[in-house]
């Protein structure tokens, strides 16, 4: 639409296609040529166009104009999570790189899905199941520890004792605790763990600890069905 309007802010009055869009635009209705309008206005880049068509030249850069709108759609985005506390996770490991650090890792397609899940804050832990059955904040802890700690992304990455054996190797093998200003800054730790250069040993470790806890799980449920 964009680049069609330019043409016609080029273009003599008297041709008909010039005609008809100032036609369609005086209209009061919703018309493409409103639509096209609007998304400059949006932008910020109306007033400037206007202006530029009345010398008869007009053009619109339109990569400038997607810019504009990732950016906005970001701010709104970022700007209605903070009133919703099922994205405490995201707010806390979000970076706008994300989307391509995730796409041109080589990581298996589970893998790919565990981090995801893990940094907007769906991976199915304590945290985010007892939504589902609207069990209290404070009851949905870790059953597979005795620590009785909400059974969040930071707990199942970093503290969970019954996950401690597979933890210690990675953090043995990685020195990631080396290169953090803070090692008791849980999210600085976390975004470290899963930055573009230790991403892919990561998503393994993810899957292993994921794997794990699973395991744990089930085991648990079968000695609790057996007592029974």
């Amino acid at each position: 639409m964009i680049r069609y309007r330019n043409r016609l802010a080029s273009m003599k009055d008297d041709r008909l296609p010039k005609i008809v869009y100032n036609w369609e635009k005086s209209l009061n209705i919703d018309s493409w040529s409103k639509s096209v309008d609007f998304i400059l206005s949006y932008v910020n880049m109306l007033d400037d166009t206007l202006a530029r068509e009345e010398e008869k030249m007009c053009h619109v850069d339109l990569d400038v104009v997607k810019s504009r709108l990732l950016k906005i759609c970001r701010e709104k985005c970022w700007t209605s999570s903070l009133d919703m506390a099922k994205l405490c996770t995201y707010r806390e490991l979000f970076d706008e790189q994300d989307h391509m650090i995730i796409v041109y890792t080589n990581l298996t397609r589970r893998q790919r899905s565990l981090v995801v899940k893990l940094k907007i804050g769906i991976l199915p832990l304590g945290v985010e199941v007892g939504r589902f059955t609207n069990k209290p904040l404070e009851e949905r802890i870790c059953h597979i520890c005795d620590d009785a700690l909400l059974d969040n992304e930071f707990h199942f990455l970093l503290y969970c004792e019954a996950l401690k054996p597979i933890r210690s190797k990675y953090f043995e093998e990685y020195n990631y605790l080396d290169d953090c200003t803070d090692p008791t800054d849980k999210v600085e730790l976390c975004k470290l763990m899963l930055n573009s250069h230790n991403l892919k040993h990561t998503a393994r470790f993810l899957e292993s600890m994921f794997d794990e806890r699973m395991r744990l799980l089930y085991a648990k449920k079968s000695d609790e069905e057996g007592e029974e």
